[in-house]
């Protein structure tokens, strides 16, 4: 199921938030994911400097995970409002603010393009993972320049895709989908690749920008002070045919396809027989892996 398919599933936005993003993780990798999403919100929340009664906006909340860091950051006399398009997951973040008795905590559905907020209304606005998926991200840090006070603070993290590409290492990238393969599955695993790429509505936005876009686009919107942190790692790793297998089924993004699907759309019958290969042609295989991240602070005048 992808695309219109990912549709038909309900709200695909809640569905892998809650559900499908740790699919394929077991054991130490699901505790290395959780471990890693607190410490990109910590560092998002540090960027900030939230203070006691501040009112903060979190863009593309989700499940909540900035959000109530937030609220505990601004205390009893602040507020935060999490924003996103997605219903099902605003009520899980109402629930997580309300067990945790954060009542400063409240939920509005809304798009990052067109924010439900008065003008100069709020003295920080959050984003974490957001822009990514945002086809016009210039409109949406528009939006947070407008909403935001004179004064007011903007903390975001954004993963950098295109890093990748841009690096131009030899050999084949691990991080590109599907991971490396041998010579003999490299037409069909390249028809896949396609297929899940045209398939996953959000893959250019994903890949259309790096750090100096990030920057470029606060600037544009008026926001001074811009500084960005960016980091990027590369590792080499043997892969594992029970890696392979467990990535088979996963969904990297709520409206991408699973490879699966996609080797189903690209081969049809063929799927079956390549995907077994591929799973087998992982094993020992090493992988580069690349992963690149900023995070970026700016602030809007005072003056």
């Amino acid at each position: 199921m992808a695309g219109s398919d990912a549709e038909q599933r309900g709200d695909p936005w809640a569905e892998w938030l809650i559900r499908g993003r740790d699919a394929h993780l077991e054991g130490d990798q699901l505790q290395a994911q959780c471990s890693q999403l607190h410490q990109i919100r910590d560092r998002v929340l540090a960027g900030a400097r939230i203070r006691e009664g501040d009112s903060v906006l979190d863009v593309g909340a989700g499940t909540g995970l900035v959000s109530l860091g937030a609220a505990a950051s601004a205390g009893p006399a602040g507020r935060v409002l999490a924003v996103d398009i997605s219903l099902p997951a605003l009520t899980r973040c109402r629930s997580e603010a309300g067990a945790a008795g954060l009542a400063a905590v409240r939920c509005a559905a809304g798009d990052a393009t067109r924010l439900p907020l008065a003008d100069s209304s709020l003295d920080v606005a959050l984003a974490r993972s957001v822009l990514i998926y945002i086809p016009d991200k210039q409109a949406a840090v528009t939006e947070m320049y407008r909403v935001l006070r004179p004064g007011g603070r903007v903390s975001v993290f954004e993963p950098v895709n295109s890093a990748a590409a841009r690096l131009q290492l030899p050999g084949e990238l691990g991080c590109q989908p599907g991971g490396p393969v041998p010579g003999q599955l490299r037409a069909q695993h390249e028809q896949v690749t396609a297929a899940f790429r045209a398939l996953s509505r959000r893959w250019h936005p994903m890949m259309d920008f790096d750090e100096r876009d990030l920057v470029r686009a606060f600037a544009v919107a008026g926001f001074e002070a811009v500084g960005v942190e960016y980091e990027i790692l590369v590792t080499r790793l043997p892969g594992t045919a029970e890696q392979a297998r467990r990535f088979l089924d996963a969904r990297g993004n709520p409206t991408a396809p699973t490879w699966i699907e996609a080797a189903m759309h690209a081969l049809g019958p063929g799927a079956g027989a390549y995907l077994q290969a591929y799973v087998s042609s992982q094993e020992g295989r090493v992988r580069t892996d690349v992963h690149a991240f900023a995070f970026l602070t700016a602030s809007k005048s005072a003056g």
